[in-house]
């Protein structure tokens, strides 16, 4: 290696991280904001939707609000097709499963609808 080389490389400072201000608008990125703000009002509406809809204690919930669940939780986070057939069950036996058992019916995303279950859960007691 040249020595010259070697002395700029040493001698350069680490690169910083890009700013918004290294990317200059252009005529067409006015859409990609209007993408993305229509993305977050969809998805707002969605779970607005869905907490009308479900009861806040998911100890309360048919198989009808469960069946409503499982479809919310897969599509807000791209889950593959979760089949309601799965758990065929209400609020309250959904409370009595474990990590393993969402993860045994649901093995891509039980651990996330075990966490979101959860969440809900105890939002529904503590709150």
């Amino acid at each position: 290696m040249r020595s010259d080389v070697l002395v700029s490389v040493v001698n350069s400072a680490a690169p910083r991280p890009p700013t918004p201000e290294d990317y200059p608008p252009t005529e067409n990125s006015a859409w990609l904001y209007e993408v993305h703000d229509l993305t977050l009002k969809t998805l707002r509406a969605r779970e607005y939707a869905v907490k009308n809809t479900l009861p806040h204690d998911p100890r309360t919930w048919s198989r009808d609000d469960v069946h409503r669940w499982l479809h919310h939780v897969s599509e807000a986070h791209q889950l593959p097709r979760v089949f309601p057939e799965r758990f065929l069950m209400n609020g309250k036996a959904l409370c009595l499963m474990t990590l393993d058992m969402f993860v045994q019916r649901v093995p891509l995303g039980g651990k996330l609808l075990y966490k979101d279950f959860q969440l809900r859960l105890c939002n529904a007691m503590y709150a």
